[in-house]
């Protein structure tokens, strides 16, 4: 995991992260070169065709191999994205036509509104958000345009906020879909499903096929949760979600809304301003970050089935536990930068250190009766 948290030391992958190659400063005096380390930095942060298109438009003399080897990744996501664009419209268009409601979320919906071209944007499934009534009839209208079942919806978790996923072979692609009715894991003691939004859904084109997506707020709401929970480290494609899409839409986001009932989405928006510089517009709006050192960017606490897998070894997985990185916990709780965590380490996140494990047995043993019955 380290080497992964090594990328937020890397300044020419810090540099895809706020700005479009059209907006951003030329580079001058660029020491990181396109090494092996880079590249694999570079894919796994899914920076792989923003990183190809900031060092082709800035002609960055960063070595004739390390360029080969990225354009064949950004040809790879172009690809890709070419190809899920063309699965959604299918399955949208299938969902409407039986009168089902949908909405696209996360990377899907953001490489058509946020990011200058589909392919700038790679994304690991395509999320879709439905009402809960209606995912087992969204499911058998997957099955039936050429989507395999993964595993049996009933032998699912418990009460899971998505069903198991669907795939398809297209193109020579491995497509992957999952149906939420809620765009929020039950780790969270919030929901978005479609029935309690903040704002009317958005819609934007996917050529000849009309999609629709999260408003503003609620978009803001779902990229700043799904983003920063537990994982093995934080990815900086998601970082880039969060201060591209404020960024650009800061001037039409109900910014006063988020603040009365949302305020934990502008101290996340602070909190990556340690991860590199905020543009200065969202500085306008939530206020730079102090000056002060805050240890553990870009880590965060690791899942509970990595943490409590075998072998255990207890202070290890003590540590992960309940000595989670201090940026991670500022970001996650909503606790300003400035602001001490000692109560949040003694008493709050211990708390919600339990709450998680008694909702995973909870879960484990409800996922079992429901089986056998």
């Amino acid at each position: 995991m380290q080497q992964m948290i090594d990328a937020y030391h890397n300044e020419l992958l810090l540099a895809c992260v706020t700005a479009d190659t059209a907006q951003r400063k030329p580079m001058h005096n660029v020491t990181a070169g396109l090494t092996p380390e880079t590249l694999e930095h570079a894919e796994a942060h899914g920076l792989s065709p923003l990183l190809y298109e900031l060092t082709t438009a800035q002609q960055l003399a960063v070595g004739e191999d390390g360029m080969r080897v990225l354009r064949g990744l950004a040809l790879r996501h172009k690809r890709h994205a070419r190809t899920r664009a063309d699965v959604l419209a299918r399955i949208l268009r299938a969902l409407a036509g039986e009168g089902i409601e949908a909405l696209v979320l996360k990377g899907a919906a953001l490489a058509h509104t946020v990011y200058a071209r589909p392919e700038l944007r790679p994304m690991g499934d395509i999320d879709l958000l439905t009402r809960k009534r209606d995912l087992e009839q969204a499911r058998e209208i997957l099955l039936g345009i050429g989507f395999s079942a993964t595993t049996a919806s009933s032998d699912f978790l418990f009460r899971h906020h998505h069903l198991p996923a669907l795939v398809l072979q297209a193109d020579g692609e491995l497509v992957v879909v999952e149906l939420h009715h809620d765009a929020l894991s039950g780790d969270v003691r919030e929901s978005i499903t479609l029935d309690n939004l903040r704002e009317d859904p958005r819609t934007f084109s996917m050529g000849a096929v009309t999609a629709r997506t999260l408003g503003h707020v609620d978009c803001l709401h779902h990229l700043c949760r799904h983003g920063f929970g537990p994982s093995e480290y934080v990815s900086l494609i998601h970082v880039a979600d969060v201060l591209r899409y404020a960024n650009k839409y800061a001037e039409r986001i109900d910014w006063q809304r988020i603040r009365e009932e949302l305020p934990f989405i502008v101290n996340t928006i602070r909190c990556l301003g340690y991860v590199t510089a905020l543009p200065q517009p969202l500085q306008d709006i939530v206020s730079a970050p102090p000056d002060i050192r805050i240890p553990g960017v870009g880590q965060a606490i690791k899942p509970l089935s990595k943490v409590l897998a075998p072998p255990r070894q207890f202070k290890a997985a003590f540590r992960e536990l309940f000595m989670p990185s201090a940026w991670w916990m500022h970001v996650y709780y909503n606790i300003a930068p400035e602001n001490s965590l000692l109560r949040c380490r003694l008493l709050d996140h211990p708390a919600q250190v339990l709450r998680w494990i008694m909702r995973r047995y909870q879960t484990f043993f409800l996922s079992k009766l429901s089986a056998q019955r």
